[in-house]
This record gives structure tokens, C-alpha cells and sequence, in this order.
């Protein structure tokens, strides 16, 4: 948790956190970690070309629980401009979903946060 106050009081969205982004995406990959959730609202608030890789590489990585954290979790967290700049990418997810992102009903998250969160930005 010293972690995550530390990342709070830097202002993310002010600096590159580049350098550990990978990293803090990592501890994303399980909702169910202790400080899961509440770093989805921090990795939301970084600049926009720090996270919007990160995000489709999730989204394509075949890890259905880091697919459904990002989902759930960091997407409607997300300023605006970077859900519109997602929107494509979570449209891939419902509308050609892989086999594993049916199984897992990723598909189904997707459509869900994409009416909820993403339409109206269209």
C-alpha cells in the first residue's frame, strides 16, 4: 500500500512513468490482489501514450483475468479521449472475440463496458 500512495502523491498524469509501466500492469493481471482495483485508478490517470499500449496488449494477450481486470477495472475509470481511442480495440473483443475470450465470456465484459462507457463517445 506504500506503494500505491507513493504513485498517488507523484501526480501520474504529469509524469512518464514509462520506465515501470510494464510492471504496474502486472499487478492488474488478478482483481482479486490486494491492491488491484485501486491501482486501475491510478494507471487511469496516466498520460494517455504510457497506457493505451499497455491496454491492447492486455486486450490481445490471451489472459482472460488481465483481460477482465482491465476491462471491469481501469476502462471506465478511464478519461474519455482514451476510451474512444480504445473503443476499437474493445469492439474487437465482442464483436471477433477468440475462442478463449467466449469461454471466459470476455466478449460478454466487453459489450457490457463498451454500451455502458464507450458508445455514447462514437
Amino acid at each position: 500500500m506504500e506503494a500505491i500512495n507513493k504513485l498517488k502523491m507523484i501526480a501520474p498524469g504529469n509524469f512518464s512513468l514509462q520506465p515501470i509501466i510494464e510492471k504496474l500492469f502486472e499487478w492488474i493481471q488478478d482483481c482479486n490482489w490486494p491492491i488491484a482495483q485501486e491501482l486501475c485508478t491510478i494507471l487511469a490517470l496516466l498520460r494517455p501514450e504510457d497506457i493505451i499500449p499497455q491496454i491492447r496488449m492486455v486486450l490481445n494477450s490471451g489472459d482472460d483475468g488481465w483481460q477482465f481486470s482491465c476491462i471491469y477495472f481501469l476502462i471506465p475509470n478511464l478519461p474519455d479521449e482514451v476510451k474512444k481511442e480504445i473503443g476499437p480495440d474493445i469492439l474487437r473483443v465482442f464483436m471477433s472475440p477468440t475462442k478463449n475470450e467466449e469461454l471466459c465470456e470476455i466478449d460478454l465484459a466487453a459489450r457490457e463496458i463498451y454500451k455502458k462507457y464507450i458508445k455514447k463517445l462514437s
